[in-house]
Parts: structure tokens; sequence; C-alpha cells
């Protein structure tokens, strides 16, 4: 198994071939993560094959992803997480700049507050992830817990 600097080259090298919408969605180290778990799969299936419940239980648990065959078709195997799904409220934030052309430092702040648009260069803040614990409580109410 790759560790150190010959881990990073590997990820380097793996993550360079898989869909950029994929890469994006995760920090250094949980790239470095998926990188160790897909070097461990019995299998030849880029980051970007996997399903998101598979890159979930890679980077929160370290598991390496598996599939069987069924039907003649490989399909994911899980392990670890619950076979129902929830919709969890959160919100972070992103740093940007905008280029605003004005005559002066105040002026162009007044139109950067006002209808300026939403900047496309954005950078998650570190630290700035938050679950939204009453909106995701109220999103996934049951029947059950309504009547209590």
């Amino acid at each position: 198994m790759k560790k150190g600097i010959d881990l990073v080259r590997y990820a380097v090298h793996l993550l360079d071939r898989c869909k950029e919408s994929v890469n994006q969605r995760f920090n250094a180290e949980q790239l470095l993560t998926i990188a160790d778990c897909c070097q461990r799969s019995e299998w030849d299936m880029y980051p970007d094959q996997w399903t998101d419940r598979q890159l979930q239980e890679c980077v929160q648990f370290g598991k390496t992803p598996q599939w069987h065959e069924v039907n003649d078709k490989i399909v994911p195997k899980y392990s670890i997480l619950g076979e129902d799904t929830y919709e969890v409220a959160c919100t972070w934030t992103t740093t940007a700049t905008i280029t605003i052309y004005a005559n002066s430092l105040q002026e162009a702040i007044k139109w950067a507050e006002g209808d300026c648009g939403i900047p496309k260069n954005g950078e998650y803040l570190d630290d700035s992830f938050e679950v939204d614990l009453d909106a995701t409580s109220e999103m996934n109410q049951t029947e059950e817990s309504e009547d209590e």
C-alpha cells in the first residue's frame, strides 16, 4: 500500500482521471482518504464511478467500496450505513471577489452590496459548514413523530 508522498502521487494520478465535479466535493484530506480506499479495493473502479453512498462510507469511515455481480451486472455492496435516506439542511460560507468599475471605493462597495449578482469564483470558507438541526428535524418528520 502506498503511504506518504507515494499516496499523494497516486491520488493525483487517480483523481486526474475522474470527473472534476466529483473531486470538487471534497477537501484535500478527504481526497487522500478516497485514494487510499481506492488502492485497497479489489475492483478497478474510479471514484467517479462510485455511488454517493460509497463515497460517504469511504470519507466518513475509511471503508473501501465493494461491488458484487448480480445477474451479470456489477452493483455496489453496502455494509455500514443504514438503508433509509434523510434530507439534512446545511449551510456553509464561501468567499469571493467581485471586480466592479466605479468612481470610488465607497461607490464600488455600495454596488457590491446591491444587486451585482453572485460571484462565480467562490471558495469554501474553512470550518463554516453547519447543519441546521431544527430544519433537518422538520424536514424529516414522520407520521409517528408528528403524533408525539
